[in-house]
């Protein structure tokens, strides 16, 4: 099955976060420590109006996501080597396959601890068509693909919980369980680390050390020392970096909290955007984003029939007291992380970013597992103790959680067998054209885009979020321009601003005010031409996409690409 998600069925990296958190990791890789070339505006206003000095930087320190999933990346890069060529015979970018290998590690590490802690909690037979019913979870895999932390946030999870079991177990065995307590504040510790939103979880957890040992006041607060000290060299740096406690991405809170699409305080360049949206909205988007995940919860735990039923086995009093009280716990955890996603936002639902139920799925589906079984062994067809229909019930739970990776596996099989490594995620993702923005520009030269962390890490050349309005575009690039000339290399746009709605997007809409230039590329294709204001004089235009009704542009002062014609020859293909 890794075989087949890894080599047949592998796309590249899916989300623009994994994509940053990868370029942030072969910085690490190379030495230069945890910064990021993609340049976010709101970013560069506030470390302006912090230091007083209008200069753009080149990188940023890297404080809009954890630090834990791009250094454990940074260490497979650094083994593998970060420079890798990229071209229209071969679209896959080898650092991608690296680092959803190094994700694919992770889930099955944390397969292992969830088999241990299942065996402990219940039996052998339960954790094994738990393992078995994880290993068959399409979304699983999915998430291995995507660059993002929640594999690494899964194995962390799983740790933390089987050190909590063994604290239980011992303190009902009369003993002191300091040593698990701080091996589970560690591990939530790292939890924090791999995404803002693990804050939610960790806390949630600190309470529910607090409940169970509180007649020993020692051990709870052993646990929370552990665990600040664990995140406190990241507040700190944060706080150094930003002025704020979770740095840029307290930002993307608040630009989360409007219902707009088109991110306007992180793609603002003044440093008071964020009162644009008062709080007021909070209450809002965290109301919509429940009601969103209990509509699409069944999506959300990845189709797995055991986590559907997890709530229902709240209700009943399982033998083993542990499992009582880590269920009882692990509820809790669930509900502090479902308050954590509430505030972030998760408009990618099911793959994004903040979506964190993934962590929960494999516990979840194990006591999901048990209650079914409770209720199966009541029945007389399961009275046989040699009967095939005394696991009935699990071996359907198994195939009702595949259903989804049976139903796809053959399409993507034929088309992953048939156009190897030549399928990537466009729209709007295509590591071979980008990389051509590499071979044109050298690393001092800026690219404003609307994929900027696709360009810092397939082109490797630092990026801004195309800002809010032509103006701040111009504000910016002068900054850039002064410090060193012609170091704009121009604008590098996609379909995801290309082929917004023509009203609701282009004519109005976040995108208004680059209507001439979003429209100007796909109508110079056909001679006429709308952009007659170019900001900086990006007169010079260039089609980087093979397909006609979905194209990425390129926007320059001057004919900065080589051997045009060639290019264009290559793209054909």
């Amino acid at each position: 099955m890794s075989v087949f998600h890894l080599f047949v069925d592998f796309q590249g990296l899916s989300t623009a976060e994994g994509m940053e958190q990868a370029d942030v990791a072969r910085a690490m890789a190379r030495g230069e420590g945890s910064v990021t070339k993609t340049l976010r505006p709101i970013a560069l206003a506030k470390l302006q109006e912090r230091t007083g000095v209008e200069e753009i930087p080149l990188k940023l320190p890297a404080t809009s996501h954890g630090p834990l999933n791009p250094l454990v990346n940074a260490g497979l890069l650094k083994i593998s080597g970060t420079e890798y060529p990229v071209d229209f015979k071969y679209r896959i970018y080898f650092p991608d396959r690296v680092i959803a290998g190094g994700s694919m590690f992770c889930f099955f590490g944390a397969l292992g601890l969830t088999f241990l802690l299942v065996s402990r909690l219940f039996d052998g037979v339960l954790a094994g068509f738990t393992v078995v019913a994880m290993l068959v979870c399409e979304m699983m895999w999915r998430f291995t693909q995507t660059g993002l932390p929640q594999m690494l946030g899964l194995l962390v999870f799983m740790a933390g919980l089987v050190f909590l079991e063994s604290s239980l177990r011992r303190w009902r065995l009369g003993g002191i369980p300091l040593l698990g307590l701080i091996g589970a504040g560690f591990s939530f510790g790292l939890l924090v680390l791999t995404t803002p939103i693990g804050l939610g979880v960790a806390v949630a957890a600190a309470f529910f050390v607090l409940l169970i040992f509180k007649k020993r006041m020692l051990l709870p607060l052993s646990f929370l020392f552990v665990m600040t000290l664990t995140i406190a060299p990241w507040i700190v740096g944060n706080l150094q970096a930003t002025g704020s406690l979770l740095g840029v991405s307290t930002v993307e809170v608040q630009d989360s909290w409007g219902e707009s699409a088109g991110s306007p305080i992180m793609r603002s360049f003044e440093p008071g955007a964020e009162s644009a949206h008062p709080r007021l909205f909070l209450a809002k988007k965290m109301g919509r984003v429940l009601t969103q995940h209990f509509e699409n919860f069944w999506l959300l735990v990845g189709g797995s029939v055991g986590a559907g039923l997890f709530w229902l086995s709240m209700l009943h009093p399982f033998r083993n007291p542990d499992a009582v009280h880590l269920r009882n716990g692990i509820a809790l955890m669930w509900g502090g992380s479902l308050v954590g996603m509430m505030l972030f936002g998760t408009p990618d639902l099911v793959f994004d970013a903040n979506q964190v139920h993934v962590w929960f799925i494999p516990i979840a589906t194990a006591f999901g597992l048990a209650i079914l079984s409770v209720f199966w062994m009541r029945l007389p067809i399961a009275q046989n103790h040699w009967s095939l229909w005394q696991r009935a019930h699990l071996i359907a739970a198994v195939i009702l959680t595949a259903l989804p990776m049976m139903i796809n596996l053959p399409g993507r099989a034929t088309l992953g067998l048939f156009m190897s490594n030549r399928v990537v995620h466009w729209p709007p993702y295509d590591p071979a054209a980008i990389a051509f923005l590499g071979d044109w520009t050298d690393d001092r030269q800026v690219i404003f885009s609307d994929v900027p962390w696709a360009v810092a890490w397939y082109a490797d050349r630092p990026s801004v979020w195309l800002p809010m309005e032509p103006a701040q575009f111009q504000e910016i690039a002068k900054q850039i321009e002064d410090r060193d000339p012609n170091s704009v290399a121009g604008i590098f746009l996609t379909p995801q601003t290309l082929d917004q709605p023509l009203a609701s997007g282009v004519m109005s809409g976040d995108y208004e005010p680059w209507n001439r230039v979003l429209l100007n590329g796909p109508l110079k294709s056909v001679n006429v031409t709308v952009f007659e204001q170019a900001p900086s004089g990006l007169r010079y235009t260039q089609r980087l996409s093979a397909s006609n009704d979905q194209e990425s542009w390129f926007f320059s002062s001057r004919p900065i690409w080589r051997e045009t014609r060639n290019l264009a020859g290559q793209i054909e293909k």
